[in-house]
């Protein structure tokens, strides 16, 4: 079973020297050993399309859900309260989302809570431009197990970087079925998967473009009422988007693997 939760031969393809040093590498491992497997599962439809052209080989989307979590999701008002966790990686450009909340209304705020090296210098100017603005925060990580309650005390779940690379334009990260999972409405970027899943499953908005501008728009245009309908359907999918939901599909993928073992 091959779990492909990247497309590995553009990995890091941001950096010029693992492009010469690794890529090649990476390929070649992917054009030898993929044929190979037995099975395999991706995370994005977008993945799943570049190892099918380049390599020949079909595998299954399996999003990574969360576990299931009962929480109480709360009831928005004009004053948003926005939040955005993960890594804080310079290819990301977190500081997009924090420029955005300069042209917001009033009464938006904007929690950052990330994980990485805190002394690095990009935190560092993380850090200078959230501590120089009144609506933004940085607030500090949670376990994975208290991810979802702390969650649940915000409106809106931000997803929101560049295309920087091959595996960002085609993300479909964790964050993103947390904040479903919590039931926040979903704003993000005009990432190719993840704008199909907001849009289909109407649990949010997506900005017109990746600018600060535009996402401070999109913003400004939600009303209390869209943000609670998002919210309630989020309550609504969150069952359906867990791991318990998925166990049976795993469950059936092992059997398939190892018939005859009583899976």
């Amino acid at each position: 079973l091959f779990d492909a939760r990247e497309y590995y031969p553009k990995q890091f393809e941001h950096d010029p020297l693992w492009c010469v040093l690794h890529a090649p590498y990476q390929r070649y491992l992917c054009s030898i050993y993929l044929p190979q497997i037995t099975h395999g599962i991706t995370v994005s439809q977008g993945l799943r399309n570049a190892y099918l052209e380049t390599f020949s080989v079909s595998m299954d989307v399996m999003y990574g859900y969360p576990p299931r979590v009962k929480v109480k999701s709360c009831k928005a008002t004009k004053n948003l309260k926005l939040i955005h966790h993960g890594n804080a990686t310079k290819v990301r450009e977190v500081e997009r989302m924090i420029f955005s909340m300069d042209t917001v209304r009033a009464g938006v705020t904007l929690d950052l809570m990330l994980v990485g090296d805190q002394s690095s210098s990009y935190m560092q100017y993380l850090k200078k431009l959230c501590a120089s603005r009144k609506n933004v925060r940085l607030i500090p990580p949670v376990s994975y197990q208290e991810i979802i309650p702390c969650l649940a005390g915000y409106d809106c779940g931000l997803v929101f970087f560049p295309p920087a690379t091959f595996n960002l334009r085609h993300c479909m990260p964790n964050k993103l079925f947390e904040f479903v999972q919590a039931g926040l409405a979903v704003i993000s970027a005009p990432l190719d998967d993840v704008k199909k899943f907001v849009l289909e499953n109407q649990v949010g908005v997506v900005s017109n473009d990746f600018s600060s501008e535009g996402l401070a728009t999109q913003i400004n245009a939600l009303t209390s009422e869209e943000v609670n309908q998002y919210k309630r359907q989020s309550i609504l999918l969150a069952n359906s988007l867990s791991q318990q939901s998925s166990s049976q599909s795993i469950h059936q993928l092992i059997s398939k693997l190892l018939p005859g073992e009583g899976v």
